[in-house]
C-alpha cells in the first residue's frame, strides 16, 4: 500500500499534474448535473419521464460519441480551440433545448438540440 501511495505522491509532484487532475475533476461535476436538471426539467414540459428520458439519453449518448473525438482534436491542434467551440457551442445549445421544450415544439426538434448539446 505504501508504494502504491508513493507513486501517486510522486506523480502529484510533477510539474502542472496537481492543477490540472484538479482542474480536469471540477470542469466534470457539472456533466450529472446538467443530465439530472434535463431530465427534471423536460418531465415538467413535456409531461413525461418517457419524453424526457429519451431526450437525456440522446444528451447522453451524443455526448459519448463526441467526447473522444474532442479528445482527438484536442491533442492534435490544442485546447484552445476546440474549447473555445464546444464552450460556445454547449451553452446555446442546452439553450435550444430549453427553448423548444417551452415553445412546445417537437419531440424530435428537442432532441436534435440535445444531440447538438451532447
Amino acid at each position: 500500500m505504501r508504494r502504491f501511495a508513493s507513486q501517486y505522491r510522486d506523480f502529484f509532484r510533477l510539474p502542472d499534474v496537481a492543477a490540472l487532475v484538479t482542474v480536469a475533476l471540477l470542469s466534470r461535476m457539472p456533466i450529472g448535473m446538467v443530465g439530472l436538471a434535463m431530465l427534471l426539467f423536460l418531465r415538467e414540459s413535456l409531461g413525461s419521464y418517457a419524453l424526457a428520458g429519451t431526450v437525456s439519453g440522446v444528451y447522453f449518448t451524443a455526448m459519448a460519441i463526441a467526447a473522444p473525438v474532442q479528445g482527438r482534436l484536442i491533442d492534435r491542434s490544442g485546447p484552445r480551440l476546440t474549447v473555445a467551440v464546444t464552450g460556445i457551442a454547449h451553452p446555446i445549445a442546452l439553450g435550444a433545448v430549453l427553448a423548444g421544450a417551452l415553445a412546445g415544439a417537437g419531440l424530435g426538434a428537442v432532441a436534435s438540440a440535445a444531440a447538438v448539446a451532447g
